[in-house]
C-alpha cells in the first residue's frame, strides 16, 4: 500500500484536486491533431471520456491489483453490466455460480438474455462438481464469471484448476469485492478481469458509490470504449473520495481480518449458534482454498442461529450497536436477517436452493468501535432469546 512521494502535483498540493469541469480546451489546431488524430499526446477532451482524477485512481487500483489498466464506473453493478455488454454478443455462453448476488443473476437472466447471451448457474458449494461442469462445456464456454468470496456463505473457487481445464481464449471474470486487492489478487492466478464495487471496502466510509474493472489491455480497451459511449461514469466528487479512501484500505482490511477471526471464534462456541460461515474456521468447506489463495478472511461473518424466524428477528431487534442496513465496508457495523431483508422476496424453495435459512444472519463488521463491544452486544442479545 505504500506510495512513493509524488513529484508532479498540482501546485505542489499533497491532495489531488476535484476536476469538476466537463470540457478540456486545446491551445491550437496542432494540439487537436496531435491529441485526437495522431494520439501522440494523451489529454482530456470531454467529461464523459476523461477526467484527470479518474486516470490517477484507475492507475492506483490497477497497481494494487497487478492489472495492466483500470476503468472506473458509477457503481459496482454498472461495472458488471457494461463489462459483459462490451465483451459478449448473441451466442456467447457464460457460466456463473448459483450463489451470485441476486442482481447479478438478474443481469444474466433478464438483461443479457435479451441480446442472445446465454448463461447457466452452477453451485460453488462443491468445487469438484463446479470444475467438472466447466470441463464438460469448455468447447463452447466463452467466459466464467466468479463472485469470490461469495456472499453470504463466503464460498470460493479454485482458480488455478479452472484455468487449467478451459481454452486459452475463455475469459475468467471475477467479482472480488469482498476480498479487495489487499486479501486476494485473482490476476496472479489466471483471471483476465477483476471487478470491484468500490462502494464497499474500497470506499470504506459509506459515502460514495463507484465500481471499477481491472485487467488486461485487450478486454479493458473494449470496456472503456463502451463506458465512454454509454456515459456510465463516476462523479468527480466520488472519485475524489475514493482516491482518499485508497490510502487507508490496507489498514482497514488488516483490522477487519483480525476482527472477523475474533467474532467467528466467539460465535462458534456459543450454544445458540448452529453454524458459522467464516473461512478461518476448520469446518468451512472451502478453508483449503482460502489457505492457498488469500491473505486474510475479511470483515463479513455469516451465522445461523438455532431458533425460529421470529426469535431470530427478536435477536436483531435486541442489538444496541449494529445498524440494520444493507451494505458492507462502512465504518458502522451492519446486520441483516437475510430471510426478511435481502432475500425476503424469494419463495422458501428458492431460499433453500441457495441455502438461505430462516435463522441466517449476515454481520458486516465496522471499525467505529472495538470488536469486543460488538461481541458483548451479540452475546447479550443471544442470551435473551
Amino acid at each position: 500500500m505504500a506510495n512513493q512521494r509524488e513529484t508532479e502535483c498540482y501546485q505542489n498540493s499533497i491532495l489531488d484536486p476535484i476536476y469538476q469541469n466537463i470540457a478540456f480546451f486545446y491551445e491550437d489546431t496542432d494540439a487537436v491533431v496531435e491529441s485526437l488524430h495522431c494520439k501522440k499526446v494523451p489529454r482530456g477532451r470531454y467529461g464523459r471520456y476523461h477526467n484527470p482524477l479518474w486516470e490517477k485512481v484507475e492507475k492506483r487500483l490497477a497497481n494494487l491489483e497487478g492489472a495492466e489498466q483500470g476503468v472506473l464506473f458509477s457503481s459496482g453493478m454498472s461495472a458488471i453490466y457494461h463489462s459483459l455488454m462490451a465483451l459478449f454478443e448473441k451466442g456467447s455462453f457464460i457460466l456463473a455460480p448459483l450463489q451470485s448476488y441476486k442482481n447479478t443473476r438478474i443481469i444474466f437472466q433478464d438483461l443479457l438474455s435479451k441480446f442472445g447471451v446465454e448463461s447457466e448457474f452452477v453451485s460453488l458449494e462443491h468445487p469438484d462438481i463446479f470444475l467438472e461442469k466447466i470441463y464438460n462445456c469448455r468447447e463452447y464456454l466463452d467466459a466464467i464469471f466468479l463472485e469470490i468470496p461469495s456472499n453470504p456463505h463466503l464460498y470460493f473457487a479454485d482458480l488455478e484448476k479452472i484455468r487449467s481445464v478451459i481454452r486459452k481464449d475463455t475469459l475468467i471474470i471475477t467479482d472480488t469485492t469482498l476480498a479487495t486487492p489487499i486479501n486476494f489478487n485473482p490476476i496472479k492466478w489466471g483471471a483476465d478481469i477483476v471487478i470491484h464495487s468500490c462502494t464497499k471496502y474500497m470506499g470504506g466510509q459509506g459515502d460514495l458509490m463507484m465500481g471499477c474493472v481491472l485487467g488486461r489491455n485487450g478486454p479493458l480497451d473494449k470496456i472503456r470504449t463502451h463506458r465512454n459511449i454509454t456515459g456510465a461514469v463516476p462523479s468527480s466528487h466520488d472519485t475524489f473520495l475514493l482516491n482518499r479512501s485508497i490510502n487507508t484500505l490496507g489498514l482497514r482490511m488488516e483490522y477487519l481480518n483480525n476482527a472477523g477471526v475474533q467474532l467467528a471464534d466467539f460465535l462458534k462456541k456459543h450454544p445458540k449458534v448452529k453454524k458459522v460461515y467464516y473461512p478461518s474456521l476448520e469446518e468451512h468447506p472451502h478453508r483449503h482454498l482460502y489457505e492457498k489463495y488469500v491473505e486474510g478472511y475479511g470483515g463479513l461473518v455469516t451465522f445461523d442461529i438455532d431458533a425460529d424466524k421470529e426469535k431470530v428477528s427478536e435477536f436483531v431487534d435486541l442489538l444496541e450497536h449494529p445498524y440494520m442496513a444493507s451494505n458492507f465496508g462502512s465504518p458502522q457495523t451492519l446486520i441483516e436477517h437475510l430471510s426478511v431483508f435481502t432475500y425476503y422476496n424469494l419463495t422458501p424453495e428458492e431460499r433453500r436452493e441457495i441455502h438461505i435459512t430462516d435463522g441466517m444472519i449476515r454481520l458486516a463488521i465496522g471499525y467505529t468501535m472495538p470488536i469486543t463491544a460488538i461481541i458483548q452486544d451479540i452475546d447479550k442479545a443471544l442470551n435473551k432469546i
